[in-house]
């Protein structure tokens, strides 16, 4: 287990809220990350980004007494799923009022800090951790990140209960202030529903580079029953575009499992495109790591086979502004 470990060859009480380890180690096996606290440096080297970035966050809330975490590390905090495409691990951190980073020399290399005004309302209180608030983590994250990630951000914390009158309000407010134009923009694009960052990118990567298609997420296609003769089931695909192409993101993760449970799946799979096929729908399935290569060539070039008269068995849903009965709002 990735833990924190005091520069120090004194054996420090570990607490939970900072999970640090008592047992000294030898300092060729350490890696310093701030002025105070190591890692084991093998077990460092051998970890996700996303668990680095969740002991940056340790060392941050145990090292740092003003300074607020931000961006993608505060959406971790939250519990709110990003996109994070660079793998950034830095934990950002921005000083509370109008008072200024410190310089660059200062700084560790695990951390970041953003240069702009933090209101008090913008600071909440997660679990020991102080971070922004949900509407101001997405202005954060689009000032450093861009667009898309914003957007996913977004769909995540739609998908977990908030609302777009909460952005909408922070918004109004802030008229004027942080990109609120642009950041209006992507708040009308956004929808509920959205279960995958994956889908959130490839809509993006359509909408952005095939303007003239028309997408259409978490279209619902009626298929008969797998096992009950008779009765039928309602099934979203992912995104449908010019209502006959259907496109499905499906990671590597909805195979994991006992064989029992990858021939399930596999069988429903198959039965639902067969039928889906069967109303005149074409599938294309992606995983996550076509979606730069592979994604918008193919798609250019299917679209070129227009069907003269497109399927009308699916059922659309204005999800920029409906709350979705998929949704865990429900």
């Amino acid at each position: 287990m990735l833990t924190l470990i005091p520069r120090t060859t004194t054996p420090t009480t570990p607490t939970a809220v900072t999970a640090v380890s008592a047992a000294p180690a030898p300092a060729t096996d350490l890696l310093l990350l701030t002025k105070q606290w190591c890692v084991p440096r093998l077990d460092y080297t051998n970890a996700t980004p996303e668990q680095q970035l969740v002991i940056h966050i340790q060392a941050a809330t145990i090292s740092c007494r003003t300074a607020v975490i931000s961006g993608l590390a505060a959406a971790l905090i939250q519990g709110i799923p990003t996109l994070n495409q660079d793998h950034d691990t830095h934990v950002e951190l921005t000083l509370p009022h109008h008072h200024r980073p410190p310089s660059r020399t200062q700084w560790p290399l695990i951390f970041y800090y953003r240069d702009a005004y933090l209101p008090p309302e913008d600071i909440t209180n997660i679990a020991g951790h102080r971070v922004t608030t949900i509407p101001r983590t997405f202005t954060d994250i689009y000032a450093r990140h861009g667009e898309l990630e914003a957007l996913a951000y977004l769909e995540s914390a739609l998908n977990r209960g908030h609302t777009k009158q909460e952005f909408q309000d922070y918004l109004t407010t802030h008229h004027g202030q942080w990109n609120t134009v642009k950041l209006q923009r992507i708040l009308d694009l956004a929808c509920y529903g959205i279960e995958s960052v994956q889908e959130t990118r490839a809509r993006y990567a359509i909408i952005t580079q095939l303007p003239t298609t028309l997408v259409t997420p978490q279209a619902v296609i009626p298929v008969p029953h797998r096992t009950i003769v008779g009765r039928w089931s309602l099934k979203r695909v992912d995104l449908l575009l010019d209502n006959w192409l259907v496109i499905e993101i499906d990671g590597h993760s909805k195979y994991i499992g006992a064989p029992q449970h990858r021939l399930n799946i596999f069988q429903n799979q198959i039965h639902r495109d067969v039928h889906i096929s069967r109303h005149g729908y074409h599938i294309l399935r992606f995983t996550p790591a076509e979606i730069a290569t592979y994604l918008i060539p193919t798609i250019a070039r299917i679209l070129q086979l227009q069907p003269a008269a497109p399927p009308t068995r699916h059922t659309v849903y204005d999800l920029t502004a409906t709350i979705p009965y998929w949704s865990h709002q429900q």
